[in-house]
């Protein structure tokens, strides 16, 4: 991903604080879902049946893994990003393979 993406993403997510709390919640989200549809979509990345579905797929994975962890009150963050890695990865694997 290039630097001018990440920046115009995170331009777009910024501007969510104007906007109203619920309002705000559903554009950060429906942003971020977007990004990581983006990002399946491009060349190098596994190919899926239905970007939409694995986008969201792909956000609840990361955040049932990241929420549990705060719970335990988990503190390295290294460990934890390969274990989310190795759970999505291995996601967009099978759903890459069950396509074909």
């Amino acid at each position: 991903m290039t630097a001018a993406l990440i920046a115009r993403e995170t331009a777009q997510l910024l501007t969510a604080d104007r906007l109203p709390l619920a309002h705000r919640e559903q554009h950060v989200g429906d942003a971020i879902t977007a990004l990581v549809q983006r990002l399946l979509s491009r060349r190098d990345a596994p190919r899926v049946p239905n970007l939409r579905l694995a986008a969201l797929d792909v956000l609840a994975i990361v955040k049932g893994m990241v929420d549990t962890a705060g719970r335990r009150e988990e503190s390295d963050a290294d460990a934890l990003e390969r274990r989310v890695e190795s759970a999505v990865l291995g996601y967009l694997r099978a759903e890459a393979t069950a396509a074909r």
